[in-house]
C-alpha cells in the first residue's frame, strides 16, 4: 500500500511540472533567450540553455494570466541593447533596470518603423511561435530565432 500511495504521489508530481520551452532569437551578435512557462514568459539578455538560468536572470516578464496571449515587438538597437514594446498582449514589467534588455512602457512611437516597413532589426512577438515565425518571414524581419 506505501509503494501505491508513493507511486501516485510521484505521477503527481511530475505530471503538474509545468513543461518549460525555451526560445533563442539573435540579431547580428546580439542574443535574447525566452522561457515559456504557462502563461509567464521570461526575457534574458545572452543565449541561455537551461530554463532556470533565463528565469533567474530575468530582464523581463511578460505575464498573459490576464488576457491569455502575447502580442509585442523585440526591438535591437544599433548599440547592443534590445527593447520589448507591449502591443497589447501580455502585462510587461522590468525585473532588472539598467539593464541591456529592457522594457519602456512609453515605446509605443517606435512602432512607427515598423509600420513604415523597416523590419531588419524588429522582429513580432506571439504567444504562437509557430505563427510568430511566419509574420516575421513574411516581414522580412532579419533577427533569427532557434528553438
Amino acid at each position: 500500500m506505501k509503494k501505491v500511495i508513493l507511486l501516485v504521489l510521484l505521477f503527481s508530481f511530475f505530471s503538474c511540472k509545468k513543461s518549460v520551452n525555451l526560445t533563442h532569437y539573435q540579431y547580428k551578435n546580439v542574443k535574447i533567450t525566452r522561457a515559456d512557462s504557462g502563461d509567464k514568459i521570461y526575457f534574458s539578455y545572452g543565449y541561455f540553455n537551461y530554463d532556470k538560468e533565463v528565469i533567474n536572470r530575468a530582464n523581463v516578464l511578460a505575464d498573459c494570466s490576464f488576457d491569455h496571449f502575447l502580442f509585442g515587438f523585440l526591438f535591437f538597437h544599433p548599440n547592443g541593447t534590445v527593447e520589448i514594446i507591449n502591443g497589447g498582449g501580455g502585462k510587461y514589467s522590468a525585473l532588472k533596470n539598467g539593464s541591456m534588455l529592457f522594457y519602456n512602457d512609453t515605446s509605443s512611437i517606435k512602432l512607427d518603423k515598423f509600420r513604415s516597413g523597416n523590419y531588419d532589426n524588429l522582429y513580432q512577438l506571439s504567444d504562437n511561435l509557430d505563427l510568430e515565425k511566419k509574420r516575421n518571414k513574411a516581414f522580412g524581419s532579419k533577427v533569427k530565432v532557434n528553438k
